[in-house]
């Protein structure tokens, strides 16, 4: 059974359905022309909290410019809430690039006022 991860406050990133257990893989990639180092120290920041350092092992400024794609795992589903919750402004700002479980973090689409 899958669970529907809905973002708190004002709707920046589309619901999610990822799978059930607490395992997660998580995919990360900057995709930033102008800043990517600012973009992932932002990142950065996000997966040392909801991973630990460990999970910055080769993701570095370099990574960064290539645009190259960067695995972690997620121990705790409430863990990959709090990830999602931290990037949803780069994923909404179309900064960085994010799938969970093989499924892509999409940004919400914009209503028309």
């Amino acid at each position: 059974m899958a669970q529907i991860i809905q973002f708190p406050g004002r709707r920046i990133c589309a619901p999610l359905r990822i799978r059930s257990g607490s395992l997660h893989v998580a995919w990360v990639r900057v995709i930033d022309r102008d800043a990517p180092e600012e973009a992932r120290w932002r990142l950065q920041y996000a997966m040392q909290r909801a991973a630990g350092f460990g999970c910055l092992d080769g993701f570095n400024d370099e990574v960064a410019r290539r645009r190259a794609w960067h695995e972690f795992e997620i121990k705790k589903t409430w863990l990959l809430r709090r990830f999602l919750r931290d990037i949803a402004q780069l994923v909404a700002e179309r900064r960085v690039q994010v799938e969970i479980d093989d499924v892509r973090v999409r940004p919400a689409a914009a209503h028309a006022a």
